[in-house]
């Protein structure tokens, strides 16, 4: 049944948590002693990739969820392909996904509602060819086991500005790379659509996403 299910995801929760050291790692953000600037290879990436958490409102009495943004502007996707091992990359990931959890379950703590992520990834200005789908093949298999390993944490997937010429062909091929539970919580916005805005505005709760800074470094040659 249900319980079974569950209890069966939490203990394989757990177990990919200690054979990944996610445990140590969220026994650190818990205690203050990593923030998302000292993350596992945060340096590299962080020459190349606009990555972003938006923090709640602790100061509303609310729930408000955090918000995990990546964005295709200001990221240099070829040089980080070049520079940043895929694992490394991976773990990165798995680090934020560990602090999302964490901020989760303190403002679950707080106003005793479930709250879950919102992850967005804007993807104006991607160029498709820019992509090498075998960098991308482990990144798959990480948020695979992430996911199952936090089985509620995602809210809502938002897919923004996704380019047109290719708009329902990418949809579906970065819907077919994710685990079913996160394809059934996948939302394609676009921000020049009226009806797309106001959706965004209410799942960001009142904040603006920052715009993307420019890319440290150049591609490697």
């Amino acid at each position: 049944g249900d319980v079974a299910r569950a209890a069966k995801a939490h203990r394989n929760g757990r177990k990919w948590k200690l054979s990944s050291g996610m445990s140590e790692i969220g026994d650190a953000i818990r205690a203050g002693r990593m923030d998302p600037d000292h993350f596992p290879y945060s340096d590299d990436i962080s020459k190349y990739a606009f990555v972003r958490l938006l923090p709640p409102h602790t100061d509303q009495g609310a729930p408000c969820a955090p918000v995990v943004y990546l964005s295709a502007e200001g990221t240099d996707i070829p040089g980080l392909q070049k520079a940043v091992p895929a694992r490394h990359v991976a773990a990165y990931m798995s680090t934020l996904t560990e602090h999302a959890f964490q901020v989760c379950d303190a403002e679950t703590r707080r106003t005793g509602r479930l709250v879950r992520e919102v992850r967005v990834v804007n993807l104006r200005g991607l160029a498709v060819t820019d992509i090498d789908w075998s960098y991308v093949r482990p990144l798959n298999a990480a948020a695979r086991d992430a996911e199952d390993a936090y089985p509620q944490l995602l809210g809502c997937f938002v897919i923004l500005n996704p380019p047109t010429a290719v708009y329902w062909v990418l949809h579906l091929l970065l819907a077919a790379a994710m685990p079913r539970r996160v394809q059934e919580k996948v939302r394609v916005l676009r921000d020049d659509r009226p009806q797309d805005v106001a959706e965004l505005l209410m799942l960001l709760q009142g904040r603006d996403l920052p715009a993307p800074d420019d890319v440290q470094e150049k591609s490697p040659k």
